[in-house]
């Protein structure tokens, strides 16, 4: 029987080739013992030798050299370095679980061909000993100290085909744990929870799971059964006092939804003292310093610890305790001990990605006037951060041609980053209100109504300046028929506003928070602010600084939180109106019944009282429009019609 590469014509057997393989010879046995056949014999077969290499079984860490019987290699690579390397001598080492391919030139009688070889890379196998070397019990134990528990330090593990290669598993890098605390105050209250550290409070954990995350490894038990990625011993935690004492004093913050601020996170607040049980009515404990600690978890990198710090000292005065600002999970400890009692708490909370928000700025002009400038507000960003790129903004309408509400649409921009903000920006969009001119001007408002004189300030007599209008006109932007005219020279006249330049008032461009409180506090003589500023975001160097502590002084406003004034913000006509009636001293008045003017709604009162004062007007008969953004001209007609 002739082998189908034989050249019948010259009965010599046909040199074959074969991929990643050299060609040793014909055998008429399947040993390949003896010499190669060279010539065709009758009904005999025939075997091909091919030389090449062979695939590799490794487990993690493991090494073997590729040799290959009388040829010469070299050449070696590797298609996956992460899962193993060759060097020059073709030794082979494992460097990750999974597979790959090494290659290299081999020459063999002339012959040259391209080597390869599958490497598959299994986990190497764990087995353990106990501190003091007993592999057997399964069960460690140790003093509660307050502080986090090595791992290394109790149990060390080798591999299991050669015990003295140790391994160090770093907590949660290589391995958590999975345990459960039955004591009410710890993370988990009877519940299996996995963490990044062995178990601190004071008490017996059964078949605590060690669970592997490191791929290379597995485990087996000292006796050699496998246990895969998970191995399972007791633990016990032992107190140093006899006694648990409670931390009542100290709960977590009522908001825990942190969210990135480039600012530190407490998310606890109280006083460090140490109760008999868990009720500050119990008796206090004398139970020495406390330990915090704030801990990074499941894949977080973070530590801050602070110790010796004395019972009944407020966790905010804590100043040298670092406090994490990055996303990410946490876990803050309290904890104490003496010769009769110990204590220990925690807190497993999260700081979130930022949400950046772009909304886009709501515009009010009348039918005919310029398109005003398209403005947006963000806000969810740090201190200190930008957006990238820019913010696009669109309007369904193109003029002022038509009266109706048109959506302003915001697009385009990034978030700084993704490490601290959400990469899907909020967009949010506005509103451009074309309204009709009213009889009497502009504003949404008539000449018509009740008039309120000598205007004061609640908390001041201050009155609002007279009607008196001058002649002179120096703005380009300021004609007599507009229905502000005589506002606006008012306010100039009576130092309650300048222009934007010499010629122009710029009377559609919108007003912010600071500009509003600072005309109305120039309309009421400039009286001296008193009190303390509590706001961040006024300074004595703004021209607004009194005008912002004499509004909060006498309630004509208050900051947008405890701690900020927003002066940059834009103002509405609700806050506009509502700011003068309470400068006026929140007279009570009737009427003024409007679809979106809610009964409940706080400017529901100012709006009444502007309308009976012919302040302002609804720009419908059912309107109000208490969201639109109040324009340079509005704010001074306001002011001025108030003043008549």
């Amino acid at each position: 029987m002739f082998p189908p590469e034989t050249d019948f014509t010259k009965n010599v057997l046909a040199k074959p080739e074969k991929e990643n393989s050299i060609f040793g010879g014909w055998y008429d046995n399947a040993d390949y013992t003896g010499n190669p056949v060279t010539t065709v014999g009758e009904a005999t077969t025939y075997y091909a030798k091919w030389i090449g290499m062979d695939d590799i079984e490794l487990q993690y860490g493991g090494e073997q050299k590729i040799t290959v019987s009388g040829v010469t290699l070299s050449g070696y690579q590797s298609d996956d370095l992460s899962v193993a390397t060759v060097d020059t001598n073709g030794k082979v080492t494992a460097v990750g679980v999974g597979t790959a391919i090494i290659s290299g030139t081999g020459t063999y009688n002339g012959q040259h061909t391209t080597f390869k070889a599958t490497v598959t890379v299994t986990p190497r196998v764990l087995t353990y000993t106990l501190a003091g070397g007993d592999t057997v019990s399964g069960s460690i134990s140790y003093n509660f100290s307050g502080g986090h528990q090595k791992l290394s330090d109790y149990i060390t593990f080798q591999w299991k085909d050669d015990p003295y290669t140790k391994v160090t598993l770093v907590e949660g890098t290589d391995i958590n744990y999975t345990y459960t605390v039955t004591d009410s105050e710890g993370q988990g209250g009877g519940t299996a929870q996995t963490y990044d550290y062995l178990p601190m409070p004071v008490g017996n954990y059964d078949n605590v799971k060690f669970n592997l995350l490191n791929e290379n490894y597995t485990f087996a038990l000292s006796g050699g059964e496998s246990t895969g990625k998970t191995l399972e011993i007791d633990v016990v935690v032992q107190a140093e006092g006899t006694h648990r004492a409670y931390l009542a004093s100290a709960a977590p913050k009522d908001d825990q939804k942190f969210v990135y601020t480039g600012q530190g996170v407490l998310s606890v607040e109280g006083t460090l003292n140490a109760y008999e049980e868990d009720s500050t009515s119990s008796d206090t404990v004398v139970i020495g310093t406390f330990t915090i600690n704030i801990e990074g978890l499941n894949g977080t990198s973070f530590h801050s610890e602070v110790s010796e710090i004395p019972a009944g000292t407020d966790l905010s005065a804590i100043t040298d305790l670092a406090l994490p600002t990055e996303p990410g999970t946490y876990i803050i400890t309290a904890s104490a001990a003496s010769e009769t009692h110990y204590l220990y708490k925690s807190l497993v909370f999260t700081i979130s990605k930022a949400t950046v928000t772009v909304k886009a700025d709501d515009k009010s002009v009348y039918v005919g006037d310029a398109m005003p400038e398209l403005t947006y507000t963000v806000s969810g960003l740090a201190s200190g951060d930008s957006l990238s790129g820019t913010v696009s903004l669109s309007c369904e309408a193109t003029n002022t041609n038509t009266t109706g509400t048109y959506t302003i649409t915001p697009s385009g921009a990034a978030v700084p980053n993704t490490e601290h903000y959400n990469s899907e920006i909020n967009y949010q969009s506005g509103t451009l209100t074309v309204s009709a001119r009213s009889s009497g001007g502009g504003g949404g408002s008539s000449s018509g109504g009740s008039s309120s004189s000598n205007v004061s300030g609640s908390g001041d007599d201050v009155s609002i300046p007279g009607s008196e209008v001058p002649q002179t006109n120096p703005f380009t932007d300021v004609s007599t028929s507009d229905y502000y005219y005589d506002a606006v020279l008012w306010a100039v006249e009576n130092g309650v506003t300048n222009g934007t330049s010499a010629t122009t008032f710029s009377p559609n461009m919108a007003v912010s928070r600071a500009q509003m409180v600072t005309f109305l506090w120039r309309a009421h003589g400039s009286p001296k602010a008193t009190g303390a500023n509590p706001f961040t975001d006024v300074s004595t160097s703004d021209y607004y600084y009194d005008a912002v502590l004499w509004a909060v002084a006498n309630g004509v406003t208050k900051g947008t939180s405890s701690t900020t004034f927003s002066p940059d913000a834009a103002v509405t006509r609700a806050q506009a109106v509502t700011f003068q009636w309470r400068a006026a001293g929140a007279p009570a008045a009737a009427g003024s019944s409007f679809a979106d003017v809610p009964a409940d709604a706080y400017f529901a009162n100012a709006v009444a009282w502007a309308v009976a004062n012919g302040i302002t007007n609804g720009t419908s008969s059912t309107t109000f429009s208490p969201d639109a953004v109040v324009t340079r001209a509005q704010a001074v007609a306001f002011l001025y019609r108030a003043a008549q």
